[in-house]
């Protein structure tokens, strides 16, 4: 899948005022981390399973993301159009005895043995093509140099924020104020709520390209 991305680069002009002195590749890796939180917390990057066949005695899928992306959180598995209900190893020992990877029927329930792949439970026991649909949230990957450009128009003061707390909480910089760290980090967690209630609403009331104000 080919997304329209932003470096992270494209930050430092909303973030280096706030931290004098901060060396951009310093500034550069904050904002790639914060990025990632923002991500995994809000779940505002996200987009539907492309099909998955399934054959007859495998058991476990991956799921493909974008390039530069890792899988996040899986929202909804179907197989079948039926929705498939997750279930930890230990919920799966009780309901199916320690052998249930060796099971076959037909899937009812699935869980993650791999954080990028998905395992039905039961294994299918005869192939089906596209089989398996859902939906799952993607965060940037700690290699990543770019960002998706919705995250840069829609969100751009909360990274601003999360990234100066970052910054600020290095200890012995220039640029080190725990208090405002607190002050910047609180108000990045209420960016990521608000992000997040915006991505379950069905992105409606849209928030516009964001603005940039310092607290202090």
């Amino acid at each position: 899948m080919s997304l329209t991305t932003r470096p992270y680069t494209d930050f430092l002009p909303f973030v280096l005022p706030l931290v004098p002195n901060c060396y951009e590749g310093q500034a550069t890796s904050a904002i790639r981390n914060t990025c990632i939180d923002f991500c995994r917390d809000s779940l505002f990057l996200q987009q539907d399973l492309d099909a998955i066949s399934v054959s007859a005695g495998q058991g476990t899928y991956d799921v493909d993301v974008p390039t530069g992306y890792v899988l996040g959180q899986v929202l909804g598995i179907y197989y079948l159009s039926r929705r498939l209900e997750r279930k930890s190893q230990t919920e799966l020992e009780k309901l199916y005895t320690r052998n249930w990877q060796v099971l076959q029927g037909t899937p009812q329930v699935y869980t993650q043995l791999n954080p990028d792949q998905i395992t039905l439970v039961y294994t299918p026991d005869y192939s089906v093509l596209g089989a398996i649909t859902g939906r799952f949230s993607y965060i940037p990957t700690r290699a990543s140099t770019a960002i998706d450009d919705m995250v840069f128009e829609r969100f751009l003061d909360v990274i601003v924020d999360g990234t100066a707390s970052r910054l600020m909480a290095t200890p012995n910089q220039p640029y080190s104020d725990a208090t405002a760290s607190i002050a910047y980090q609180r108000v990045f967690r209420d960016g990521c709520q608000r992000a997040l209630r915006y991505t379950r609403d069905g992105m409606n009331n849209a928030p516009m390209r964001a603005r940039y104000n310092r607290i202090w």
